[in-house]
C-alpha cells in the first residue's frame, strides 16, 4: 500500500512536457497580441501628434493674417502671382500694406511655404510660417476673398508628411481706420 501511494505522489509531482509546452504557446500568444496593441497605440499616438502640431502651425499663421488685415491702416487687396512672379502657388496673394500673404514655393524646392513677405516687392526677404512638404500643387490650397472690408480665407487644405489637413473657411472683419 505504501507503494502506492509513494507512486501517486511522485506521479503527481510538477507539470508534464506537454503542459508546459501548452502554458509557453498561450504565453507566446499573449504576449504577441500585447506587442501589437502597444505598437498600434504608439503609431496612432505620433500620428495624433503630428496632426496636432500641423493644426497648430496653421492656427498660428491665421492669428498672423488676422492681426495683419484687422490692423492693415491703407492698402488691402487680393491678386494673381505679384508681377507673374512663378514661385507663388496657388490662385492668389493676400496684399496689406506692401506685403502679401500666400503660398510660396522656391525654384527647384519640393517645400511649399505659406510665407509672409513684408515687402511683395522683395520676395528675397520672407518669413515662412508654415512648410508643406509636397510639392503637390493640386492638394495645398489657401485662397483669400475679398467682400467690403472682410477678408475670407477658404479653402484651407494640404499634404504635410503624408498626412492630410483642411481647415473650414475664415472670415476676418478689417478694423475702421
Amino acid at each position: 500500500m505504501r507503494r502506492k501511494q509513494k507512486k501517486k505522489r511522485i506521479a503527481n509531482k510538477g507539470f508534464s512536457l506537454v503542459e508546459l509546452q501548452v502554458a509557453m504557446i498561450v504565453a507566446a500568444v499573449f504576449m504577441l497580441i500585447i506587442g501589437a496593441v502597444a505598437h498600434i497605440g504608439h503609431r496612432s499616438y505620433n500620428k495624433l501628434q503630428k496632426e496636432a502640431q500641423i493644426y497648430s502651425d496653421l492656427g498660428h499663421g491665421l492669428k498672423l493674417v488676422r492681426n495683419r488685415v484687422r490692423n492693415s491702416s491703407t492698402n488691402l487687396s487680393i491678386v494673381n502671382a505679384p508681377d507673374g512672379d512663378p514661385r507663388w502657388v496657388g490662385t492668389n496673394v493676400l496684399l496689406v500694406d506692401g506685403g502679401g500673404f500666400g503660398l510660396f514655393q522656391e525654384t527647384g524646392s519640393s517645400r511649399v511655404d505659406f510665407v509672409f513677405v513684408p515687402d511683395i516687392n522683395n520676395v528675397n526677404h520672407r518669413d515662412a510660417i508654415f512648410s508643406i512638404d509636397t510639392a503637390d500643387n493640386d492638394q495645398n490650397t489657401i485662397e483669400f476673398t475679398r467682400v467690403n472690408n472682410t477678408i475670407t480665407i477658404q479653402k484651407i487644405q494640404g499634404i504635410k508628411g503624408e498626412i492630410p489637413f483642411s481647415m473650414p473657411d475664415v472670415s476676418i472683419l478689417r478694423r475702421a481706420s
